[in-house]
Formats: C-alpha cells, structure tokens, sequence
C-alpha cells in the first residue's frame, strides 16, 4: 500500500500541519480523528490496513489529517469568540489544504468524509456547510455539541457552526437538494453518551426528507474495532453512485 506523509506550513492557522496519504487513486476519504489523537492513529490502530483492499486497488484514497482540537475547542486558555474564530481558521484548512489536495490529486470533484467521536463533528458540519464537496458522509460514534465547550457563548458564528442548531432551521432548497445527492451513514452505539445527538440529527434529516442509514449497534462505539467494524460495513454504500 502506498503511503505518504506530508507536512505544509498552512496560512490559514499559521503553524505547520501534518497528514498522512494512502493509496495512489480513488474516491478521496478523509477521515478526522477524535480529540486529542494523531495522524497516525487511524494507521498504527488497523482502520487504513482494513480497508486495503479499497485501497490497493484504487477505489479510494484515504486522508488522514492530525488533529487539531487541541487548539481550538479544548483550548480553555481561549475565550469562546477566540475558540469560535480558530476553528473558522481551521475550516480554511480543511476547504483549501486537504480537500482541495485531493480534489487536485485525486482529479475527484467530490469527497467522501468521515469521522470518530468528535472528529465526526468535523465531516458532518463541513458537509451540512458545503455539499457540493461530498458524495458521501460517515459519521462513527459522532459528538456534535460544540454548546459544552463555549459555556454558554452563542453568536451568530457560534449558531452556524453547531448543527445541532443549524440544521434545524434550515429549510433552504439549495442546500436539501444537494442533501439529498450525498450517501449519508450516522453510525453509533444504542448505549454512546452521544447517542441522542444522533438520534436527533437522524431525525432533523428525516423531516427533511433527505435519505440517510441511521446505523444503531447494540454496544458502544468507542474503540477502534468499532470503528474499523462500521466502517467496513458501511464503505460500499458510500462509494455507489
């Protein structure tokens, strides 16, 4: 399996970023890491090796970004507005410098993204903002409440990027069609902490008619078994046309 591992100053925050590349062609799939882990992880914990058939043999090309929590939602030295406007830096990182990396490696104009834990907040407010970029979404274990890391700081910024929130207001046309386009999978354990965020955005999606799997295990979705379990359950829905 091909492997490459790439480290860029990035403008958008500042500081050098790490990611992890693997595969040569394919279907790009991003995969954000949980809070407070490593580029690395999703390779030294066997969820890039599980899929390496895909990847061998071109259907996908997997992306694995470092993470960044640290910096902007777990990092109480910051004030709510100053963690609200890091992580808006943050998303220009992930539009221009791992998207549009893969857009431009993959020659692929739509992405598959994916997440664990609260690295699942990631994939799934990236794609609810900007649909056009996805063809598919799997959140695994997803958190989405942004509210606990704000204390009680909610301005117009803070509403946009909390889907919780967002989601249920919108009702724009433009953006449920596009909805309606992508292969949506929320992944989660019946007994996860956060298993009502997504039994709530399950619902929020089917009172907007957009198809989706709401994948319910009876056990928690906590370790990286479970991730590479439900994602390999999961991966041949959202690479089909």
């Amino acid at each position: 399996m091909t492997e490459n591992f790439h480290k860029w100053y990035s403008q958008w925050i500042g500081e050098d970023f790490k990611m992890l590349v693997f595969g040569e062609k394919g279907i790009p799939l991003i995969l954000f890491p949980q809070k407070f882990t490593n580029y690395y992880d999703y390779k030294d914990f066997g969820v890039v090796e599980s899929l390496g058939n895909l990847i061998d043999d071109g259907i996908i090309k997997v992306y694995c970004p470092d993470s960044y929590d640290s910096k902007i939602w777990f990092d109480f030295k910051l004030t709510p507005e100053e963690r609200i406007e890091k992580y808006q830096k943050f998303e220009q990182v992930i539009l221009h410098d791992i998207v549009g990396f893969a857009n431009y490696e993959t020659e692929e104009d739509k992405l598959i993204f994916g997440g664990f834990g609260f690295g699942a907040y990631y994939a799934l407010n990236t794609v609810l903002k900007y649909p056009d970029l996805a063809k598919g979404l799997i959140t695994i274990g997803g958190e989405f409440d942004i509210k606990q890391n704000i204390h009680g700081h909610f301005d117009e910024q803070a509403y946009y990027n909390s889907p919780l929130d967002y989601l249920f207001g919108l009702s724009d046309s433009r953006y449920m069609n596009q909805y309606k386009k992508i292969n949506i999978i929320l992944a989660c354990g019946a007994s996860d902490d956060s298993f009502e965020q997504n039994k709530y955005i399950s619902k929020l999606l089917f009172e907007k008619n957009v198809n989706h799997l709401f994948d319910v295990y009876p056990f928690k979705i906590n370790t990286y078994d479970d991730c590479k379990l439900t994602l390999n359950n999961n991966i041949n829905y959202l690479i089909q046309e």
